[in-house]
């Protein structure tokens, strides 16, 4: 029926109006991520040396 598919519709449309909050990372979460993000750089700079 036509007021089934409205019905889902408006659902959608408030399911995509809700905010999601992501977990709060803790400090030692983001050093290790600055620390991760580093690894990779000098990782891939020394690729870059070796190469040429």
């Amino acid at each position: 029926m036509i007021s089934d598919e409205l019905k889902e519709i408006i659902d959608q449309i408030k399911d995509q109006g809700k905010m999601r909050f992501l977990e709060t990372a803790t400090e030692e979460q983001i050093v290790q991520s600055d620390n991760i993000q580093f690894l990779i750089r000098d990782e891939h700079l020394e690729a870059h040396r070796t190469r040429f």
